[in-house]
């Protein structure tokens, strides 16, 4: 069913206003659908027109309609433009501030309800509605997202070198070489500032000089050599193409990035005095933004420079970036007519603006971005740029969603300049002369099995449950808000369930390793980092194992070059019952050496031998049975040599099959291991066009070849284990043929009535004494805290005399 465009009146008629004040019931549903929810809003302006309205003609009408009053009609707020709509940065009563209510808002909405919070945070507690975008259309196209280029691919801890007061960060295509020889034949050639002598400074013809930056003048060539430091933190542009030519299309670009003080910054403790440049070019030096502490000891605020000062007095008292980390912003936009504008701000505050007439400061240079300098000690985030503006609702929108992950990131504990002095204490001579006996091929892996949470239904368990809500709610939520969404006990505690966990966990997918099914993730991601982000999301190292864990284990893989060995070292521990359970076990994996196969060829003709010897023998017993026979003398003990003859044969078949399966195996070993050993070692991680996903699966796929090589390996060893028993046993009854070397056989044959019923009353008493160790001593020693491990303490008792 459709429905009419417009309503048509007859020719002649204009338009009217029908009705005013009434209530109208709007359908919300499809008018197909079988249930039909209604939203009840008041109509207070009903009008008709003749013809049809184009799109541009309602939007107009929306915009542009007032009451008879003059007051606008329209109330709902346009977020992507209009900068009037933002939260403000008064706290209430309670000392809470926007930022507050945006954390709080996710687990109890309710704190927005107010209307002192929906006047104050409208932004955050939909003080006023969002006008209609047109998603609720059928031909509506959602907007693709803008692309985002970035300066660092992590969160850099940037430290000055000593002596120095900044830190050059160059693009990977700067050559110095070229840099500094640029920068010789230009001197002399720059214009001085007249403000500062001895200062100059480069800005598309404009002088600025900021000395209490500390910034580098990029005239002086022979401090741009000391300060330029692309061992320390250069950065990959090869983005800066794609990003002028989106520019280009879009006419507007900005700037967003996180800094965060350490206790050797600048101001540091109780200040920080950070300032950060970016330069396009430089030599000649083109400084596209600036941000810094223009005068500490007036303490007249943080100044953005691009390309007009602007000072944010008013923010100095307010934003705490002294303490936790600080959102700085700014975009740069064309105007027509040769204009330009440009906004900054600190943590999504109401913006500074300025706008300047110059034909040439609206376009940027083919170079866009060569450099970064930090003036201070600092951990630095992506410098993350886009070929879009944020308003002031979206960006405060995004700095709520993104302070809550910041808070979690305390960054690296080593500065990328220890870290780079660290790296280059290792020679090349000391790498040759390494002759360790066992290597680390491959990354440890983690990996655990979990089960499903569920509520806790035991009545006795819920009244303690109930008990640690109400201390944990006394000592933690005296102050009203400070917990909210804090309520039931089953927010405190849940029990575990048998079924396993197939939901997601730490942003991991279950995956199979070695035929079981859980969570695999790799050790230095949790071991090096307190904080992992999955999907948007920081989540504590320190909680991956939690009490859904229900076995746990570490798994290194080793190397041994002398001997031709690869170790499988498995550390697991087991969550199951009252008890944990650890346990250490070793596995590996030889293969053939060139040295070894004679060896094997020597052994392999002993063993052929051997089976022929024990095949010509049995022959020449048959030929004697059968003559016997034939002449009509056949021996008592006959049958009995006739079944030793067909268990002889079935062993030599048996040991035969053995033998072809283990020269196969041994043969194939070195290519094998070729296999394994270079899938783990060659899996690309380094490579940034591979994605991590395929790189686990690489990684995953050449340790399930180790899990499978290792397994074929145990059953041939337990293959050759029962075959070692029914030799010996044909060895021993072999013997009963000599009156002295048979006494074994002997003994056993006329003793077994007596032997077996002394084993059923041992194994009486041997299990009797199992259930009496586990009543009494079950919980007190892990040994013997079911009958399982009693037995097993108990064996390891009556075999070796001292372990238990």
């Amino acid at each position: 069913m459709q429905y009419p465009r417009s309503i048509y009146l007859r020719e002649g008629w204009t338009a009217k206003k029908l009705f005013e004040n009434m209530m109208l019931r709007i359908a919300v549903a499809e008018p197909t659908s079988s249930t039909s929810p209604f939203a009840q809003c008041k109509i207070s302006d009903f009008r008709m027109y003749v013809g049809d309205m184009t799109p541009q003609d309602i939007l107009s009408l929306q915009d542009n309609s007032i009451w008879a009053s003059g007051a606008r009609m329209k109330q709902c707020v346009d977020v992507a433009t209009d900068e009037t709509f933002y939260d403000k940065t008064d706290r209430d009563a309670g000392r809470r501030n926007c930022l507050w209510y945006a954390k709080a808002r996710e687990q109890a909405p309710q704190v927005c309800s107010s209307m002192s919070a929906k006047l104050m945070c409208p932004v955050t507690c939909r003080g006023r509605r969002e006008c209609y975008d047109g998603s609720l259309s059928y031909t509506y196209v959602q907007p693709l997202p803008r692309r985002v280029f970035r300066i660092f691919d992590r969160i850099m801890y940037l430290s000055p070198r000593a002596s120095q007061s900044s830190v050059l960060c160059p693009a990977k295509s700067v050559s110095r070489q070229a840099i500094l020889d640029k920068c010789r034949s230009l001197a002399g050639t720059y214009p001085k500032s007249s403000k500062e002598p001895g200062w100059s400074d480069y800005f598309q013809g404009y002088s600025m000089t900021w000395k209490e930056m500390n910034r580098l003048d990029m005239t002086d060539c022979d401090e741009l050599a000391k300060r330029l430091d692309e061992d320390q933190c250069a950065w990959d542009d090869a983005w800066i193409a794609e990003f002028l030519k989106d520019y280009n299309q879009a006419g507007v670009y900005s700037i967003a990035f996180w800094i965060h003080p350490t206790e050797n910054s600048r101001g540091m403790p109780g200040n920080f005095f950070p300032s950060i440049h970016l330069y396009s070019r430089i030599s000649s030096p083109y400084a596209i933004a600036d941000w810094g502490e223009s005068n500490p000891e007036k303490e007249d605020g943080m100044r953005m420079w691009s390309p007009a000062g602007a000072i944010l007095r008013e923010l100095t008292g307010i934003v705490d970036y002294a303490h936790s980390w600080t959102l700085f912003y700014m975009f740069f936009e064309k105007l027509p007519g040769g204009r330009f504008k440009s906004c900054m701000t600190l943590n999504a505050m109401p913006m500074a603006c300025m706008e300047g007439n110059s034909s040439g400061l609206s376009d940027l240079p083919s170079s866009f971005m060569q450099a970064v300098e930090v003036t201070t000690e600092a951990l630095v985030s992506p410098i993350e740029i886009r070929t879009e503006k944020m308003s002031p609702a979206q960006l405060q929108q995004y700095f709520y969603r993104k302070a809550k992950k910041m808070e979690k990131m305390p960054g690296p504990i080593t500065s990328e300049l220890d870290r780079v002095k660290v790296y280059n204490t290792i020679t090349p001579k000391e790498i040759v002369k390494y002759d360790e006996k066992l290597l680390l091929i491959s990354p440890p892996l983690l990996f655990q099995t979990r089960t499903k949470s569920i509520p806790c239904t035991d009545e006795v368990a819920n009244l303690v449950f109930d008990n640690q809500r109400d201390l944990i709610a006394a000592a933690q939520c005296t102050t009203e808000g400070a917990c909210p969404g804090f309520g039931e006990s089953s927010e405190v505690y849940t029990c575990t369930s048998e079924e396993p966990s197939t939901v997601a966990h730490y942003g991991l997918n279950t995956s199979v390793l070695a035929g079981e099914r859980g969570y695999a993730d790799f050790l230095y991601t949790y071991s090096d980092n307190p904080v992992v982000v999955r999907n948007g999301e920081a989540l504590p190292t320190e909680y991956f194992f939690d009490g859904d864990t229900e076995r746990a284990m570490a798994i290194g893989v080793f190397f041994s070059p002398s001997r031709a060995v690869t170790t499988l070292l498995q550390l697991e521990t087991s969550f199951k019952g009252s008890i944990p359970k650890a346990q250490v076990s070793f596995q590996q994996y030889t293969f053939l050496q060139d040295s070894d196969k004679p060896s094997l060829i020597a052994m392999t003709v002993v063993m052929l031998t051997s089976i022929m010897l024990v095949v010509v023998l049995n022959l020449m017993l048959m030929l004697v049975l059968h003559e016997e026979r034939q002449g009509g003398i056949e021996a008592p003990s006959a049958s009995r040599e006739k079944l030793e003859i067909v268990y002889d044969f079935v062993q030599v078949l048996l040991v035969l099959a053995f033998l072809i399966a283990v020269l196969k195996s041994t043969l194939q070993s070195q290519e094998k291991a070729k296999e394994i050993i270079g899938g783990l070692v060659q899996v690309p991680f380094v490579d940034p066009e591979i994605s991590f996903s395929d790189k686990v699966e690489r990684f995953f796929s050449s340790l399930e070849l180790l899990f499978d090589a290792l397994k074929y390996k145990s059953m041939l060893d337990k293959m050759g284990l029962v075959l070692l028993f029914t030799m010996l046993f044909r060895i021993l009854w072999a013997t009963k043929v000599h009156p002295r070397v048979g006494v074994l056989i002997g003994t056993l044959q006329n003793g077994f009535d007596d032997l077996f019923h002394f084993a059923v009353l041992f194994l009486l008493v041997f299990v009797t004494f199992a259930f009496t160790a586990v009543w009494v001593f079950g919980d007190k020693r892990d040994d013997m805290a079911d009958l399982s491990a009693a037995m097993t303490t108990q064996a390891n008792l009556v075999l070796s005399c001292c372990e238990g």
